[in-house]
C-alpha cells in the first residue's frame, strides 16, 4: 500500500496482493508483499517495515515468522517511514533459523548470536518464565478515565484464536517451561483517575491530560506529526520525483472501507497534531512506558511474553472492505467490526519502545485460514534506547532463548506451521522430498556450521 498505510497491501498500480492459503483471506499489510512471497516460497526470507503491526501482521496471515526488532536493530537508511519513533524494518521467513542466520550475516554478528545461543541453551528449562496475561490483549477492559480512541473496550479474542492460544499454554508447561500463573500487569494508584488501575492498561490509554487533552497511542497519535516531510524527503532525496505530496496523496487508491491510505494522510497534512503532544511523547512519555510496560517482567521475574498476534483468524478481504468481520466480545456478544478493532491494539501496542516481537506461527483453523501467537521480551532500558549496538545485542539474546520456546511449539502437528495447500501440492506433483532437502534444509544447516566457524576462528 502507498506509504505503509494500510493494513491490507493494494494499491491503483499493482492490484491486490493474494493469499497463497485462499485468495479471499487477506495478505495484511503493510508488508503483505513480503510475507506472501515467504508463504509461495517465491524466497525464503523478505524484509518488511513495521510501523503498527506491518511486519506482523503478515507474518501472522500468511504462516509466516515475523520478526520485529528493537528500534534501529537495523538500520531505517531509505526506509521512509511515517514517524521518528515507531517505525522499523524487520523480517519474514518460514523458519527462525533463517531469521537468526539472516540476522548474523546481516549485522556480522555470528559470535554474539553464539554467545547468546550458548547462555539461552545453558539454562534449565524450568528457569525459564514466560507470562500470558490475560488484559489488555485477550480482553480488553478500557475503564472510566481512560482514553478508548479505538473504542477497543469490550473486544475478546477469537475462540478459534483463544483455543490456539491455550493450546501453546498448555504446551510449554507440559514441555516443562514455567508458566507465570496469572502474570498480569501489576495495579497501582493513578491520582488523575483517583483509583488503581492495570499499569500496562494505563499506559496504552492513559487519559492523563497533555496540553489540555489526553495523547494516543494509535492512528491518531502525536508520533505521525513528521510523516508528511518524511515522506516528503523520500520523494526528493530517493524518487528525486517532481511530485507534491498532495499529488501524491489525490493519486492514493482505496478498497472499501479497509484500505484507505489516503484518509490518513488528509488527517496528517491538516496538521492538527500537537507539537507539544509531540515533544511530549517522544520525551518524559518514553520513559514512563518503559517503566510500565517492563514492570509485568518485575512483578513477575519473567523472561518472555506470549501474547495473541492478532485478534481474529486471518479475516476475508470482503469482511475487511465492508466492516462485517465479526468479532468477539468480553461479554460473549458478537459484533461486526472494522479493519482497526481487528489488528490496531495487538500491532501498535508499545511501539515506541525498543521491544523485540516474533510472531510465530501456530497452524491453521478448521476452515483454513493461518493462525499465530506473538513472543515479546523485555524492552531495552530508556538509557540505551540511543545505543544501536545495545539494540543488536539485546536482540539476539531475544531470538536465541525465543528459539528453544519455538521449537517445543514447533513439535507439536496441531501447532506447526503449515504450508497452503496448493504449496503442498506442488511439492508432491515435482517431488517435495527433494527440493525442499536442497532449498530449505541447508539455511539452517548453514546457520549452525556459520556460528560455529566464527567461534572456531
Amino acid at each position: 500500500p502507498e506509504f505503509a498505510a494500510s493494513y491490507t497491501t493494494a494499491n491503483p498500480a499493482s492490484g491486490v496482493t493474494r493469499n497463497i492459503y485462499d485468495v479471499r483471506f487477506t495478505v495484511g499489510g503493510s508488508s503483505g508483499g513480503a510475507a506472501s512471497a515467504v508463504a509461495n516460497y517465491s524466497c525464503p526470507i523478505a524484509i518488511s517495515e513495521d510501523t503498527g503491526g506491518s511486519t506482523r501482521v503478515p507474518a501472522a496471515c500468511n504462516q509466516n515468522f515475523g520478526f520485529d526488532p528493537s528500534r534501529n536493530h537495523y538500520s531505517n537508511e531509505g526506509n521512509p517511514g511515517l514517524t521518528y519513533s515507531h517505525d522499523q524494518l524487520g523480517l519474514n521467513a518460514r523458519s527462525l533459523d533463517d531469521i537468526i542466520l539472516f540476522d548474523a550475516l546481516l549485522l556480522d554478528c555470528a559470535s554474539l548470536h553464539e554467545m547468546a545461543r550458548q547462555k539461552a541453551m545453558a539454562r534449565p528449562v524450568g528457569g525459564i518464565r514466560i507470562g500470558a496475561p490475560v488484559e489488555p490483549f485477550v480482553h480488553t477492559k478500557v475503564r472510566a478515565g481512560l482514553n478508548d480512541d479505538g473504542p477497543f473496550d469490550g473486544l475478546s479474542l477469537q475462540p478459534a484464536l483463544k483455543r490456539k492460544l491455550d493450546s501453546v499454554v498448555e504446551v510449554l508447561r507440559a514441555a516443562g517451561f514455567a508458566m507465570a500463573a496469572r502474570a498480569e500487569w501489576p495495579s497501582r494508584h493513578f491520582a488523575y483517575l483517583g483509583r488503581e488501575e492495570n499499569v500496562g492498561v494505563e499506559s496504552l490509554f492513559s487519559g492523563e491530560k497533555i496540553n489540555g487533552r489526553p495523547i494516543s497511542n494509535f492512528e491518531s497519535s502525536p508520533a505521525f506529526i513528521s510523516a508528511s516531510g518524511q515522506m516528503a524527503q523520500f520523494v526528493t532525496s530517493y524518487l528525486d520525483a517532481p511530485v507534491s505530496i498532495k499529488e501524491i496523496v489525490d493519486d492514493m487508491g482505496e478498497a472499501g472501507k479497509a484500505h484507505c491510505p489516503a484518509g490518513l494522510h488528509r488527517y496528517l497534512l491538516k496538521g492538527e497534531l500537537d507539537e507539544t503532544q509531540f515533544r511530549y511523547f517522544i520525551g518524559p512519555r518514553v520513559a514512563k512506558d518503559v517503566e510500565a510496560y517492563n514492570s509485568v517482567f518485575d512483578e513477575h521475574a519473567l523472561d518472555l511474553l506470549l501474547l495473541p498476534a492478532i485478534r481474529c483468524a486471518t479475516p476475508d478481504l470482503a469482511s475487511l472492505a465492508g466492516n462485517t468481520q465479526q468479532v468477539e466480545r468480553v461479554d460473549g456478544s458478537v459484533e461486526n467490526n472494522s479493519v482497526k478493532a481487528c489488528f490496531t491494539l495487538h500491532a501498535f501496542a508499545w511501539k515506541n519502545l525498543h521491544i523485540p516481537k516474533l510472531v510465530v506461527p501456530t497452524g491453521l483453523t478448521e476452515d483454513g485460514r493461518p493462525t499465530a501467537v506473538q513472543m515479546w521480551g523485555r524492552a531495552l532500558p530508556y538509557q540505551k534506547m540511543f545505543d544501536d549496538a545495545a539494540a543488536i545485542e539485546h536482540d539476539a539474546a531475544f531470538l536465541q532463548l525465543v528459539r528453544r520456546v519455538v521449537e517445543a511449539i514447533q513439535a507439536t502437528p496441531s501447532l506447526a506451521r503449515a504450508d497452503a495447500p496448493s504449496v503442498q501440492g506442488l511439492w508432491e506433483a515435482i517431488g517435495g522430498c527433494f527440493v525442499r532437502r536442497i532449498q530449505v534444509r541447508p539455511l539452517r544447516d548453514k546457520a549452525e556450521s556459520s556460528f560455529a566457524a566464527n567461534v572456531g576462528n
